[in-house]
């Protein structure tokens, strides 16, 4: 990399997790300080970078977890914050930056894969991966009893309900057919950032559901429980009299209750599997696990 040095693992170093931050700033609008102030910036997400003259110039994040697919554990890695400054462009970085990663996990992933925005679709089939489809999956509120319980907010800022909302996610109950786990750092992430507004506690059946109301549709994005909790139990207890239609952000166990369509997206789910492993396809990965 000629005078360009590349560096990882300067989650503790100020002034290099500072520079990272302010490229994922510029790059896409990424607020990282609060999640690493709170000690959310865990051991699994790791940053491999190009350093010039002392400053980030360009990026390839991992996030190191396990899939669990039709109840098997496969180890695996997302990557993403995958970005360059635009004086850097053009030199190889981004390419130099995935040698590198795929070269350090090749003795211990089973699967990468990473979600591409419709700008570099051609850049990762480069390194082995291909696309692969992903489902929607909904419900008509008809089809559900409600049966309403008492729900409030959570707010993170408040210690009581921050070590709640820690809790559960640390010992969260994995749904089977298609989930992560180890993925905590990262919803974590979106609990202060995407969906700060939208956490709600139901005491009785001991669950966190993150949800919004989108005129006559509930956008369920997560339900996060400890002990096993079939889905439409928890939906029945939230559903609004005037909501029609539920859209899941996540694959349920239960998928023959739900209607499956195709799903859209401006970019892509790259995947590059060890021989011998399939990533399913048409299932839908977890919101709240994105990196």
């Amino acid at each position: 990399m000629n005078a360009l040095q590349l560096i990882t693992d300067y989650r503790d170093q100020d002034h290099y997790r500072t520079s990272f931050f302010q490229l994922a700033k510029e790059t896409f609008g990424l607020q990282f300080e609060e999640w690493y102030e709170k000690g959310y910036w865990g051991d699994r997400y790791k940053c491999f970078s190009v350093v010039d003259q002392n400053k980030i110039v360009a990026n390839v994040s991992v996030t190191e977890l396990d899939l669990v697919i039709e109840g098997k554990q496969y180890t695996a890695l997302q990557i993403g914050t995958v970005m360059t400054n635009p004086q850097y462009q053009g030199r190889g970085l981004s390419k130099q930056l995935m040698n590198e990663v795929l070269a350090t996990y090749a003795e211990t992933i089973d699967i990468y894969y990473l979600f591409a925005n419709k700008s570099v679709l051609s850049f990762y089939p480069k390194f082995g991966f291909t696309t692969v489809s992903q489902s929607a999956y909904s419900l008509a509120t008809s089809s559900i009893e409600r049966k309403p319980l008492e729900q409030r907010q959570l707010h993170i800022d408040n210690v009581a309900d921050r070590l709640l909302i820690e809790q559960t996610i640390k010992n969260r109950h994995m749904r089977q057919t298609f989930s992560t786990k180890y993925a905590d750092d990262l919803t974590l992430f979106h609990c202060l950032v995407n969906y700060r507004q939208n956490m709600y506690f139901i005491e009785a059946l001991q669950t966190i559901v993150f949800y919004r109301i989108e005129g006559e549709t509930i956008v369920i994005y997560d339900v996060i429980h400890e002990q096993p909790l079939p889905l439409q139990t928890v939906l029945a207890a939230i559903m609004p009299e005037e909501v029609k239609t539920i859209s899941i952000c996540f694959t349920p166990d239960d998928e023959s209750k739900y209607e499956k369509s195709p799903f859209y997206d401006e970019g892509a789910l790259f995947v590059k599997c060890k021989e011998g492993i399939h990533y399913p396809a048409n299932v839908l990965y977890p919101y709240t696990s994105l990196a």
